[in-house]
């Protein structure tokens, strides 16, 4: 098992990879990650829904990341979640920040 350090540098490595290639081309890169539900902040969501987030990917156009006021690493980029051409003229994608503690790859 990979201890937690090394998760979250082959995290900043993808995302670090993503943020210069978007630098130096002006076009983003894509990461594809999931989140961890179960060290959110709780929410009223039900059961199921917290039990089956971390299944689903999640994708990103990172631009940045920056530390918070509390001290956690952010990327913050453009979600890409309608990245499928059915969705691309139906929905904008989102600006959108994650947790990189909390992101695994």
């Amino acid at each position: 098992m990979k201890s937690k350090a090394r998760k979250v540098n082959e995290v900043l490595k993808a995302v670090v990879e993503a943020i210069t290639h978007y630098e130096k081309t002006g076009n983003h890169k894509q990461v594809t990650f999931q989140y961890r539900a179960n060290k959110r902040t709780p929410f009223e969501f039900t059961g199921w829904k917290h039990e089956h987030q971390e299944d689903s990917p999640r994708m990103i156009l990172p631009e940045e990341i920056y530390v918070s006021e509390s001290g956690k690493m952010l990327v913050r980029g453009v979600e890409n979640r309608y990245n499928l051409k059915q969705f691309q003229n139906q929905f904008d994608n989102h600006p959108r920040s994650y947790r990189v503690d909390r992101m695994i790859i």
